[in-house]
C-alpha cells in the first residue's frame, strides 16, 4: 500500500501507510520532502534517530523547534490483541442467537 501510494504521489496516503507500518525513516523522509522540517526533526529526535535530527537541525538553523524537559519520550504501544478469541467461552443460549 505504501509502494502504491508513493507511485500515485498521494503524500497522505504515504504517511497513513508509514504510520500503520511503524517505519519511522519513512514518516521523516516524507515530512522532509513535502516540507515539514520541523516536524521531521521532532520525529527523529522522539525515535532517537539523532545522526538524523543533526542533519535537520544544521538545515533548521535558528529554527529548531524545542522539546518539553522532563519528560522522556516512549512510544505508545497498541493494545495486544486477543489471539484466543475463539476459545472464550460463550454464555449459554448466546450461539443460538448468531
Amino acid at each position: 500500500m505504501l509502494k502504491i501510494a508513493e507511485v500515485k504521489n498521494d503524500v497522505m496516503g504515504q504517511f497513513h501507510n508509514a504510520l500503520y507500518l511503524g517505519d519511522v525513516q519513512e514518516r521523516i523522509k516524507i515530512l522532509e520532502n513535502s516540507g515539514h522540517l520541523p516536524l521531521a526533526y521532532i520525529t527523529a529526535s522522539v525515535h532517537g534517530l539523532h545522526d538524523v535530527a543533526e542533519r535537520l537541525a544544521a538545515e533548521l538553523g535558528d529554527n529548531v523547534p524545542s522539546l518539553p524537559e522532563g519528560k522522556s519520550p516512549s512510544l505508545l504501544m497498541p493494545p495486544s490483541p486477543i489471539v484466543l478469541w475463539w476459545r472464550l467461552a460463550l454464555v449459554e443460549g448466546h450461539e443460538r442467537n448468531i
